[in-house]
């Protein structure tokens, strides 16, 4: 059996445990694009790791079929892949892109049904007469920030600045790209939603930092609290103000602004490159299996 098939996908599930503890020492910025590589590196160990064992599995599985029996005498019986674990690996594949495919689905119809709504914005700004307080940002052409008069009302001058700070920073930083990367990583590895829910508390720190910037880091914590506490649901994909994690988030701004310790990231490179390797080693070990097969 290769072994060194099965590290890769060990290694995706390490570091979807151990990516969200490392951002936690960097800033936010940093944190979000460490854990966005993190995401997409799993997602490829998953893939590449499944497809793998479904190919070496296909070798065994062809001498029941009458093909290549002596052949597969060749690569010899105790490095293989069982034919059993590379049939489940194929099923797996199939159901990994289905699942990836209804959740880019999912997240185009979200977004496509705001589309009719910020087609009337003209300048960025969509102010919505609405008796419920909500506020987010719409990353759909050059960005839309939407906010009820509700909301705007909840808040002081200073306030709605940090609001609108916020919501800005969202879409000037392209924060729903990382948000979209994070939900195919999921789709294809269930295991890293710990790292998409991360990337979440990030992203809206992220954001908070900056309208700390133009507002100050107590204005921009009151003017999450209020919102906080009038606000109402907002649509899954979009960036909304008041979402998740408002308590980190406010425990955030009370303090300095954060710096990275890069240290910490050294054990998770380590096993990034012992993961690379050892997919570039089962990788290598396929191909001549195939050479085999297929001179």
């Amino acid at each position: 059996m290769i072994y060194s098939l099965y590290l890769p996908l060990v290694v995706a599930c390490l570091l979807a445990m151990a990516g969200p503890v490392v951002s936690r020492h960097l800033t936010p910025s940093a944190a979000t694009r460490l854990l966005c590589a993190l995401a997409l590196l799993s997602a490829v160990a998953t893939v590449g790791t499944l497809a793998l064992l479904a190919v070496g599995g296909s070798v065994k599985m062809l001498p029941f079929l009458g093909v290549g029996a002596d052949r597969e005498q060749l690569v010899g019986g105790r490095d293989g892949v069982p034919w059993p674990i590379g049939a489940v690996a194929l099923v797996m594949l199939v159901l990994l892109a289905v699942r990836t495919v209804f959740a880019v689905v999912h997240e185009w119809q979200t977004l496509r049904e705001l589309q009719e709504v910020v087609n009337e914005s003209e300048d960025g700004l969509m102010v919505l007469v609405d008796s419920r307080p909500y506020a987010f940002a719409v990353p759909i052409g050059a960005g839309t920030v939407i906010v009820s008069t509700a909301m705007l009302e909840t808040l002081t001058g200073p306030e709605r600045q940090a609001l609108l700070a916020h919501e800005q920073a969202h879409l000037t930083n392209r924060h729903h790209l990382y948000q979209v990367i994070a939900v195919i990583a999921v789709a294809i590895n269930p295991l890293l939603g710990t790292i998409r829910r991360e990337i979440k508390l990030q992203t809206e720190r992220w954001a908070d930092e900056r309208a700390a910037e133009e507002a100050g880091r107590p204005v921009t914590a009151r003017s999450l609290a209020r919102a906080a506490l009038a606000a109402t649901r907002t649509p899954p994909s979009v960036m909304a103000y008041t979402s998740d994690h408002v308590r980190e988030r406010l425990a955030a701004l009370a303090v300095e602004p954060p710096t990275s310790r890069w240290a910490t990231v050294i054990p998770v490179a380590i096993a990034v490159i012992v993961g690379g390797a050892a997919l570039l080693d089962a990788l290598k070990a396929c191909v001549t299996v195939l050479e085999v097969f297929y001179p």
